[in-house]
């Protein structure tokens, strides 16, 4: 899977998680320098194909390991990303939600659970979606309650 980021942003986040939240023992994480040192060996090659395809199997696997925090431990994430410039871990999750892509795509909300992580982007700051996919993500979300309602 795929998480859309810019390239840029997509290695600002891998390098940013692996260096300020990863070898935190606040959250519970092995410091891991052999990861960080072969991260950045492959930057040095550039931006190819295969390294791009690589970098979204790193933030899913980064994903998929910050999946069963809670939600102090996702704020401290989130707040030392930030400071490291980078995209958050809330950012990456949203980005990378199927129900979010899936709305998009279809342009309406299906259920209660699609509405929900629907207003957490619009309720979000981030500039992952275009003012364009969120106007898209409200209008879906007003329909559904019209059908609530109705």
């Amino acid at each position: 899977m795929t998480v859309n980021f810019q390239y840029s942003d997509a290695k600002k986040f891998v390098h940013a998680f692996l260096t300020h939240v990863h070898g935190l023992s606040s959250l519970g994480l092995p410091v891991d320098k052999t990861a960080l040192a072969m991260f950045n060996k492959l930057c040095e090659k550039g931006e190819t194909p295969r390294f791009k395809k690589f970098l979204g199997e790193l933030i899913s696997e980064i994903l998929e390991v910050s999946s069963g925090w809670g939600v102090e431990k996702i704020k401290e994430a989130d707040r030392l990303l930030s400071l490291a410039d980078s995209p958050t871990l809330s950012d990456a999750r949203i980005r990378h939600s199927k129900k979010i892509r899936k709305v998009l795509s279809k342009g309406s909300v299906a259920n209660v659970n699609e509405y929900y992580e629907c207003k957490a982007v619009v309720d979000s700051v981030s500039p992952l979606f275009s003012p364009d996919e969120r106007a898209e993500i409200e209008k879906a979300m007003m329909s559904f309650e019209e059908r609530l309602k109705g």
